[in-house]
């Protein structure tokens, strides 16, 4: 299980590239897999190929070996090889998979690349926020209560807000990272009900 955790998304994803290839070249599917074997580059990739050549030549489906594998194959990844099983386009099925994958990891750069300045704005402009209200804030209050004059609402507010901050700056931080898990755990939920409704259909699709 730990070697098959350490491998990468970007193995899977020409390990499915060039077995489409080799399939549609014609040769068998354990003599292709003997092959990926000969030119993995890594030993993590290495053993898993290795598992799912023994499944395949133990009589399993190619879709059932690595179904056994689900920590490195998705759910929607299985279904695809499933469907092309069932129609006599394997081939065809795992080059629609190579292109899905490259076409997703070039979108997850892309968004990734668009959030860093956005990220690095919102960063600078809380921790802005935060030091004027720790650090600055608490001075003006000192003066405001020396004048002995009664604080307009909105600057008790402020001198409130910050000290709420210089006191419980560990209970947002705590709630900033249970929100941000809170939603990470919700996205997760919602793509593995896509790909458990969505697949089949798509796989269908696919597969013709």
């Amino acid at each position: 299980m730990g070697r098959a955790s350490a491998v990468r998304p970007a193995d899977v994803a020409v390990f499915t590239q060039e077995l489409a290839t080799l399939l549609r070249a014609g040769l068998p599917l354990d003599r292709s897999l003997e092959i990926l074997i000969s030119l993995a580059a890594g030993e993590p990739i290495r053993t898993l190929l290795s598992q799912v050549r023994d499944d395949v030549r133990g009589g399993a489906s190619l879709s059932a070996a690595m179904e056994a594998r689900r920590g490195v194959f998705s759910r929607f990844y299985i279904s695809m090889l499933r469907a092309g099983e069932a129609g006599g386009a394997l081939d065809v099925v795992l080059e629609r998979l190579s292109e899905f994958m490259e076409r997703s990891r070039e979108l997850r750069e892309t968004v990734q690349s668009a959030l860093i300045y956005p990220a690095i704005l919102v960063a600078v402009a809380v921790l802005s926020v935060v030091v004027l209200l720790v650090w600055v804030v608490p001075q003006f209050s000192a003066m405001f209560e020396s004048s002995g004059k009664a604080l307009p609402l909105p600057t008790q507010i402020v001198i409130a807000a910050g000290d709420f901050v210089a006191h419980w700056w560990w209970a947002l931080i705590l709630g900033a990272r249970g929100c941000g898990g809170g939603f990470r755990a919700r996205c997760s939920s919602r793509a593995r009900a896509w790909s458990g409704t969505g697949a089949s259909c798509a796989c269908r699709c696919w597969a013709t």
